[in-house]
């Protein structure tokens, strides 16, 4: 058995791996990679597709989701497997995508026939049960990151392979971690041959939750307090959904809260979600108000009141917050941007952090990151004991691999590497 890297290496976007077995080939992840003006796409082709047997997804997060339904386009017939939460959010996201690609004028690299043909092949996964594909068996556990976001452990061969997708391993407002995950599920997880490891955070270290929180309250109090407008970029899933609880819980009293773009549709599926034992909390139906058209976009820009708008997209390259709040907000000096979510290179929330980016408003950062930071991607390693790690899905993997090697063997991944488990 090995693992070809096809996407996701030294890089956060566009995550894919390819394992290769005797009896199956298996594709972990099928993202893009979004940047400002353009997008980049997994190191797939016709004849790698007709080779497969299954795909698993791990979580709905576009650049681990967006370019499944591009198999179908080329040929692929085979299923695609994900728990219930991500087949929902996917249905939803990726009929956001094509929308998008329209509205851009984009050359889409599948249409909504292949979106629907992807859908018709999706088979839905309870947490812990084994699928059998070939002789490999697979197995799907909380990974804590987003809503039915999944650790993927791969079975056959006499070799064990564990993925860890996008992991989180501490509670959030809406999730439990993966501490319980691997507490509970330690046989099946430990002593992997391999074990593919996110590391988006590497080489930082997050304070504490209520430290972030605390900040994020004090920034928006401060704005609203000096007559300004609070513009929170985020992503649709999770993290929307997060700021929207935070709110609720440390200013009550807020009440001119809008929620715009995919956020909102994201938002009303949570309660389901919640109802079917996915999530920790019930999430709120009608506590803020949805913004449901052009005028209401409109007339929040023109306002000179406090308001908050929650809204994708988390890097500011797309979505209400590019083509229609950010250049309203970035030019008053009263309001406030407040980024609340990772920022990749090349990216407009990256450019506006760094300055690149002429502003008069306030920019502001706080971490409320559905991921683990080095400290405890360390933790995920030292307790399962890998033979071998594998860092993928960072910017910066040098940092965790020169401090992993305590652990065992330690590669970066390089985008088109084959290593085996």
């Amino acid at each position: 058995m090995r693992v070809r890297v096809l996407g996701g290496a030294r890089e956060v976007g566009r995550s894919c791996l390819l394992v290769e077995a005797l009896t199956a080939n298996l594709l972990l992840d099928c993202g893009i990679k979004k940047l400002k003006d353009t997008e980049e796409y997994p190191l797939l082709n016709r004849r790698i597709a007709e080779t497969l047997d299954a795909v698993v997804i791990t979580h709905a997060h576009l650049d681990h989701s967006s370019f499944t339904p591009w198999l179908y386009r080329v040929g692929y017939e085979g299923p695609v497997y994900c728990t219930h939460p991500t087949a929902e959010l996917m249905e939803v996201m990726l009929r956001d995508c094509l929308k998008v690609w329209s509205e851009r004028r984009m050359l889409a690299p599948y249409g909504l026939r292949h979106v629907e043909a992807m859908e018709e092949n999706v088979k839905r996964v309870r947490y812990g049960e084994s699928l059998e594909v070939g002789k490999l068996t697979v197995t799907l556990l909380n990974a804590g990151h987003i809503p039915g976001s999944s650790v993927v452990v791969v079975e056959g061969e006499g070799r064990k392979l564990v993925y860890t997708g996008d992991v989180r391993l501490e509670n959030s407002r809406l999730l439990t971690g993966f501490h319980k995950t691997m507490q509970e599920n330690l046989d099946l997880l430990g002593n992997p041959d391999l074990l593919v490891i996110e590391g988006t955070y590497a080489g930082e270290v997050f304070l504490p939750r209520h430290v972030y929180e605390e900040y994020f309250v004090e920034k928006v109090k401060e704005a609203m307090g000096r007559g300004g407008r609070v513009l929170i970029p985020v992503f649709a899933v999770e993290r929307a959904q997060t700021i929207a609880l935070t709110l609720l819980d440390l200013m009550p009293g807020l009440k001119e809260v809008y929620v715009d773009g995919l956020a909102r549709k994201i938002n009303e599926l949570m309660t389901k979600l919640h109802e079917e034992g996915w999530i920790r909390r019930p999430f709120p139906k009608r506590v803020f108000t949805y913004v449901e058209d052009q005028a209401t976009r409109n007339e929040i820009v023109k306002a000179k009141r406090p308001l908050v708008v929650v809204s994708p997209a988390g890097m500011m390259d797309g979505g209400p917050v590019k083509f229609c709040y950010l250049p309203s907000f970035l030019r008053r000096k009263e309001d406030l941007v407040m980024v609340v979510s990772f920022q990749a290179k090349g990216t407009t929330g990256r450019k506006l952090l760094d300055g690149e980016i002429n502003h008069n408003c306030e920019v502001a950062e706080t971490r409320f990151s559905a991921h683990s930071d080095h400290n405890a991607l360390l933790k995920i390693i030292s307790m399962l004991k890998p033979r071998k790690t594998l860092i993928v899905h960072s910017e910066a993997p040098e940092y965790l691999a020169i401090s992993a090697k305590r652990y065992g063997e330690v590669v970066v991944a390089d985008l088109r590497g084959c290593y085996p488990v």
